[in-house]
């Protein structure tokens, strides 16, 4: 998994004791901040049977088959539907192939970017009632090369994960998301959100005794704060404020009853 780490120093006096507090921050997530270069598609936004495939010149959206490649000879439409069986991650409609609303491995949703982009994120839920399925996002540069990858935990009916590959490097020319073999056939796409995406910039500082995280994220996603002594042991804190769009806030009331802390920002 990869991090982009950020470390600041900080003297507080305690007790009339001058101690060192070592604040640090990792994060593992990308954040869409106002002025980066990010897009999103929700199916809900559209009607029922509106072929999605260039709704965004941003991104050509196609069926692709087993290896990835646009089915031949003429890829199905993608489209957004409304799933009977209530499975969508948001509202009621889907990402659905030629308005059948589920993917699997031999049915693949492709994302392929007019630049390109250094995170996708899009929802993967279960779509059968006996059966955990298993969702997986790739992305590939331009040489075809796989740079990026990200696996669900199974998940059962109805049950979704948010699935994000992100790159320091802006090199993500196109991705696919599917079900891998074996792992089910009939699993949900929803919600994809993909751009160009700065580093988060992260700010700590200290008042009263109390550690303030401060950092710009995504208003369509969840964040975790978690915490550490010594960067092996990692304690979830809880879920950041968010005082404006796109602005979070956290604060560690217990920073203070530790000679150094650590903390990380991550997606759920």
């Amino acid at each position: 998994m990869k991090r982009l780490a950020c470390v600041c120093r900080f003297f507080s006096r305690h007790r009339s004791r001058t101690r060192l507090l070592v604040l640090g921050v990792l994060a593992s997530v990308p954040a869409f901040e106002a002025g980066a270069e990010t897009y999103l598609i929700e199916p809900d936004d559209y009607p029922d049977g509106t072929v999605l495939d260039h709704i965004l010149p941003a991104v050509h959206l196609t069926s692709a088959g087993a290896d990835n490649l646009p089915i031949p000879p003429v890829p199905f439409e993608v489209t957004a539907v409304g799933d009977l069986l209530d499975f969508a991650t948001t509202g009621t409609n889907l990402f659905a192939c030629a308005n059948v609303p589920f993917w699997n491995s031999d049915q693949r949703l492709r994302m392929e970017f007019a630049s390109p982009v250094s995170s996708v994120t899009i929802d993967f839920a279960g779509g059968q009632y006996f059966t955990n399925e298993t969702g997986r996002l790739d992305g590939y540069n331009a040489a075809n090369q796989l740079v990026a990858s990200y696996i669900t935990a199974p998940q059962a009916a109805d049950h979704a994960e948010t699935m994000t590959i992100s790159r320091e490097a802006t090199d993500i020319a196109w991705a696919v998301a599917y079900v891998p073999p074996g792992l089910g056939v009939f699993g949900r796409l929803d919600n994809l959100r993909f751009g160009a995406v700065p580093r988060p910039v992260l700010q700590l500082s200290m008042v009263s005794g109390i550690g303030l995280l401060s950092f710009t994220g995504a208003t369509n996603l969840t964040y975790r704060v978690w915490a550490s002594t010594n960067l092996g042991d990692w304690q979830v804190l809880g879920s950041p404020t968010q005082v404006q769009p796109g602005q979070f806030v956290f604060a560690d009331v217990a920073a203070i009853g530790n000679a150094r802390r650590f903390y990380r920002v991550s997606l759920p």
